[in-house]
């Protein structure tokens, strides 16, 4: 296990704390979405009416050995 200095160890911590912040600020939007204070974000469009791989009968990956 190496040894770190104080200025690495500060550093860290910093890099924590940031990311703590990070993490508590989305906790508290995704609180206020689910509460009903912001409305719910627009959700990715996708396109049902074209099937995608697998579902025309066509294998998604297949085990067949390459040449």
């Amino acid at each position: 296990m190496a040894l770190l200095s104080t200025a690495e160890i500060l550093e860290e911590l910093s890099e924590a704390a940031r990311r703590m912040r990070e993490v508590r600020s989305a906790a508290l939007e995704l609180r206020s979405i689910r509460a009903g204070d912001e409305p719910n974000p627009t959700p990715l469009p996708i396109d049902l009416s074209q099937p995608g791989p697998g579902f025309r009968g066509e294998p998604i990956r297949t085990n067949a050995p390459t040449a």
